[in-house]
């Protein structure tokens, strides 16, 4: 097996972000269901996802017997994630019997239908994920951060959820969830001095 590493970045080109695997799977699935755009064959796993074997009935490419048929290269391709987001939530189907992941939003727009901010996520087996909000400076301290809030969770409990949960960093919206009835539950330090990235949950019902 060969170590291959990841290319240089180009000058000037922007640095990744860092997503939560969970935030990014509900994001891709999700959007894909939306869009009728499900794969449709429960049998993908891992040992297809990335192409190197086909779904056995169709006569494509065998997966590489030996272990120096393959490479660790350190990239980030997205089709190959996407295709990963897919599998695994099959495979959660298949051990819950339940698909009912979807996404969930509130926005806050002007007269004219200008997006100025909002709450996005999404909802799976009974949970409420948060996954970003934002709104303009300008707009804060107005009561909106409470009313998307509500709206979300108004809608999350209509869906059947019980419970959500939500990570943001401690230079970000901690103190917003608290006074909404969030509890931390899990802290886990940043690099930089005093900052962290803070993990809390709230009972819907």
């Amino acid at each position: 097996m060969r170590f291959v590493p990841m290319p240089r970045r180009h000058a000037g080109a922007p640095a990744n972000t860092t997503i939560s695997a969970l935030n990014l799977c509900l994001k891709h699935v999700a959007s894909k269901r939306i869009q009728g755009k499900r794969i449709g064959c429960p049998c993908m796993s891992f040992s297809s996802l990335l192409g190197d074997m086909r779904h056995p009935e169709t006569g494509g490419e065998r997966m590489p017997s030996r272990p120096e048929g393959f490479t660790i290269a350190l990239a980030y391709s997205g089709d190959a994630r996407t295709r990963a987001a897919e599998a695994l939530y099959q495979h959660n189907i298949a051990r819950t019997g339940i698909d009912d992941r979807a996404v969930i939003g509130a926005e806050l727009r002007d007269a004219s239908g200008k997006v100025w901010g909002g709450l996005w996520g999404g909802t799976e087996l009974g949970l409420l994920f948060l996954d970003m909000f934002f709104l303009p400076e300008q707009l804060r301290g107005r009561s909106f951060g409470s009313q998307l809030l509500g709206a979300i969770e108004e809608e999350a409990i209509r869906r059947g959820c019980k419970k959500a949960v939500v990570e943001t960093s401690s230079f970000q919206a901690p103190l917003f969830y608290m006074r909404h009835g969030f509890e931390e539950f899990g802290k886990v330090e940043f690099a930089i001095p005093r900052h962290a990235r803070i993990f809390l949950r709230k009972d819907l019902l």
